[in-house]
C-alpha cells in the first residue's frame, strides 16, 4: 500500500504558490491581447467593438479598430504590475487608455488652429505645397467615445483561470 507523502505534497503546493500567479498573469495578458484579434471583448461570447463613425482619410478605412500606432496594444503587453496569489494587477499608462476601455465623453475646450490651403483651395499639410494659411477658431465640443473594452473582468477569463488552477491542483495530487 502506498503511503501518502505529505511532505512532497506541501513542496509541490509551495512551488505552485510561486509559479501559478505568473502563469495566470500571462494567460490574462494573452486574453486581453486577443481582443485586438477578435476586434471585441469576450465575456461569455465576443461583443464586437463599435465601428468608427467617420474616416478622416482613406488609410484609416482598412485599419483595425484601436490601432493607429500600436502603442495601446503594446502598453497592454507591458502592463503587468504584480502577480500574487491574492491578485493580478495590470495598469496601462497611456492617457487615452481608460476612455477607450470604458467609453465616455471627452470635453474639448475651444482652440485656435492654423489650417493650410493649396492654390485650388484644398486643405494641405503644413509643407511647401501650401500657398496660404488661415487661423480658425474651433469652439468647445464633446466627443462621445464608445466603450471598446480590451481589459477587465470577464466570465470567459475566469473560466480559463479556474481550469488552469484545477489542472495545477490535479498535478500536485497525482
Amino acid at each position: 500500500m502506498d503511503k501518502f507523502n505529505f511532505d512532497q505534497v506541501i513542496k509541490k503546493l509551495e512551488q505552485a504558490k510561486s509559479s501559478l500567479p505568473k502563469v495566470l498573469a500571462n494567460d490574462t495578458k494573452k486574453f486581453f491581447l486577443a481582443s485586438w484579434e477578435k476586434q471585441g471583448w469576450d465575456d461569455n461570447g465576443t461583443k464586437k467593438w463599435a465601428p468608427r463613425k467617420y474616416n478622416k482619410n482613406k488609410r484609416a478605412a482598412g485599419r483595425s479598430i484601436l490601432v493607429k500606432s500600436g502603442a495601446l496594444r503594446r502598453s497592454v503587453n507591458a502592463s503587468l504590475k504584480s502577480a500574487t496569489f491574492d491578485s493580478i494587477k495590470f495598469s496601462v499608462d497611456l492617457p487615452y487608455a481608460q476612455i477607450h476601455n470604458e467609453g465616455g465623453v471627452i470635453n474639448k475646450g475651444s482652440s485656435i488652429k492654423v489650417i493650410h490651403f493649396s492654390k485650388k483651395g484644398k486643405f494641405s499639410k503644413n509643407n511647401k505645397r501650401a500657398n496660404y494659411a488661415q487661423k480658425v477658431n474651433i469652439g468647445s465640443h464633446d466627443i462621445n467615445m464608445p466603450k471598446r473594452q480590451y481589459m477587465g473582468d470577464s466570465a470567459s477569463l475566469r473560466r480559463i483561470q479556474k481550469e488552469k488552477i484545477q489542472k495545477s491542483i490535479d498535478k500536485i495530487f497525482k
